[in-house]
């Protein structure tokens, strides 16, 4: 696996041209890894992903450095038949978008396109990606018969934050992705201002830089692709202590992203297929790196995806505790005003964390308020999925420095 650092020639090419906020950045891992990660053995857990911001969070751009590569096909539009189609032409030939991803990756730079159709276009183009997620989907129609369609391909799709309200009434499909997500939070009046400087710098020669930092993406993915194709997860070590880690996260990702139905508490899903997706993440970013065992930069990858795979709302309320104090109770009115997000919209989260046994909720005296379980802040604390603010101003403190 060692040889020259094209993954960080990736993110030297990517910053220089885009700008991208620091905290961003693991966005060029995210793009690479899940490009190559399909071309490990068989066994490997496929891995799709989401990358989710706000409109001009350049989420666009980067998936373009894609178009071309033999290994990314591109759709702007996708139906139920055009990834099954069932149909084949006088010489035997299929249509069929399936067949043809096969050891490929699967981009889509706008999900609107998706989310724009008519519910059931949407839910049945939702149906056949979960299905075909094995590697194997299975059609029946009237004129061919049935007709199975074997593929094993990676999936990045570029959306707006309108991804959670489309996971919510999908949430068996969303299992299936993970995500990550640009410009989380409101940045600072100077982070627009340098943002905003930086793409009027770039509004010239658009067409050569594009060209160019396409060039030089697609040279080192393929560098990397070649490098890693044939390695095994067994190939990449992680010790004891990281495997504990990411089985932690994991399990409260999963538990705090579990929603109700139509306020109906829910059973928590379970983490079996989220756990080997974030491994697979960690390993893969280790190997793209030419690295045989995992570092803490591999960790804090996986630990960003996992934050990212959380609903905005989740994420927001679980952060609002701790900046609040997660160690003692409060109203869950204090918590809808800190995490800003509305008291029906708290209220029906806690409910259903009530439920799995993350927080306690209790009434009285015409408030309601809540606290975390002692189990919960024991298992995000060994995860570091969330901090208290003393330990956050400490950090800050050990930087500075």
């Amino acid at each position: 696996m060692e040889g020259h650092d094209s993954l960080s020639d990736i993110r030297q090419s990517m910053q220089n041209v885009l700008n991208l906020p620091v905290r961003d950045l693991p966005i060029v891992d995210f793009v690479v890894c899940l490009a190559v990660i399909n071309t490990w053995s068989a066994d490997v857990e496929p891995v799709w992903g989401f990358v989710v911001g706000p409109p001009g969070s350049a989420k666009t751009e980067i998936l373009r450095t894609l178009e071309g590569w033999p290994f990314a096909r591109f759709v702007d539009e996708l139906t139920e038949n055009a990834l099954a189609s069932g149909f084949e032409d006088e010489e035997g030939n299929d249509p069929s978008l399936l067949p043809q991803l096969n050891g490929r990756i699967l981009v889509m730079r706008d999900f609107s396109s998706l989310t724009g159709t008519h519910r059931d276009t949407l839910t049945k183009v939702l149906g056949v990606l979960r299905a075909a997620y094995d590697g194997t989907y299975t059609k029946a129609s009237g004129k061919a018969g049935s007709r199975a369609y074997q593929a094993k391909f990676g999936v990045i799709i570029a959306t707006t934050p309108i991804f959670d309200a489309v996971l919510a009434d999908n949430q068996q499909l969303g299992e299936r992705f993970i995500a990550f997500r640009m410009m989380r939070g409101e940045p600072s009046l100077d982070d627009r201002m340098s943002l905003l400087a930086h793409v009027q710098d770039k509004m010239e020669d658009k067409t050569k830089w594009r060209a160019a930092l396409r060039q030089a993406v697609q040279i080192n993915i393929t560098d990397i692709r070649d490098r890693v194709q044939h390695c095994k997860p067994t190939d990449v070590s992680l010790s004891d202590d990281q495997s504990l880690v990411l089985r932690m996260m994991a399990d409260a990702v999963c538990r705090l992203r579990t929603r109700s139905h139509k306020e109906i508490p829910s059973e928590a899903e379970v983490a079996s297929r989220f756990v080997q997706q974030i491994t697979n993440m960690a390993l893969a970013r280790a190997a793209c790196s030419g690295r045989p065992t995992c570092n803490d930069g591999d960790i804090d990858f996986a630990r960003r995806l996992s934050l990212d795979s959380l609903p905005d709302s989740a994420f927001r309320i679980m952060e609002a505790i701790y900046k609040i104090d997660p160690l003692i109770g409060h109203r869950i009115s204090d918590l809808s005003r800190v995490a800003r997000l509305s008291l029906d919209t708290v209220s029906t989260i806690l409910h259903q964390y009530n439920y799995l046994h993350i927080v306690s909720v209790s009434e009285g005296r015409g408030t309601t308020a809540y606290c975390l379980e002692d189990e919960t802040i024991e298992q995000i604390a060994a995860t570091s999925l969330f901090q208290p603010p003393q330990e956050k101003q400490q950090q800050r403190k050990e930087a500075g420095q």
